[in-house]
């Protein structure tokens, strides 16, 4: 297994013979993009899609589209 760190786009990408599971922080939070068949090494970024909707968690500062009930968090929490 490989473990790929792009610090242009702070992705972690780690691969295996068959599959790629991948992460990137954004706003100093880990978040979920892909796990699937295996992919090429580059920026993946545009898995990550921001839109407006409403939602009951505040927007983040500076962020619009960055709602926390409605981004896939690597590790949720609570409280």
């Amino acid at each position: 297994m490989s473990v790929i760190y792009s610090g242009e786009c702070a992705q972690f990408q780690l691969n295996t013979k068959s599959f790629t599971y991948l992460m990137q922080v954004r706003n100093d939070y880990l978040l979920h993009l892909y796990w699937g068949e295996k992919l090429d090494e580059r920026d993946h970024s545009y898995m990550f899609w921001e839109q407006g909707r409403a939602a009951f968690s505040p927007r983040q500062e500076n962020c619009e589209g960055f709602i926390l009930d409605d981004i896939p968090l690597e590790y949720p929490c609570w409280g």
